[in-house]
């Protein structure tokens, strides 16, 4: 079996407006754009979706031995979904 190739995700596209001003959800002031990450990136390893992860996440916690009863567990799960 070979190695996971990897994803890679440029950060030039990221921009950070630095002295924006809102209110609510409104824009006060747009302030000056930064490209604070131009050149940089995050190489992603595309091993399970994010559901799947919270998923098995939900199974670890039901499974758990934590002294609460099966179905505090289901509801804990159930409310965090």
């Amino acid at each position: 079996m070979g190695k996971i190739k990897s994803i890679r995700v440029p950060s030039d596209d990221c921009v950070v407006n630095v002295g924006r001003r809102t209110e609510g959800d409104r824009i006060i002031e747009p302030g000056e754009p930064c490209n604070a990450h131009k050149g940089e990136w995050v190489d992603l390893l595309p091993v399970m979706s994010l559901e799947t992860y919270l998923a098995a996440g939900s199974l670890a916690l039901v499974a758990s031995d934590d002294g609460k009863t099966s179905e505090e567990k289901v509801i804990a799960v159930q409310g965090a979904a």
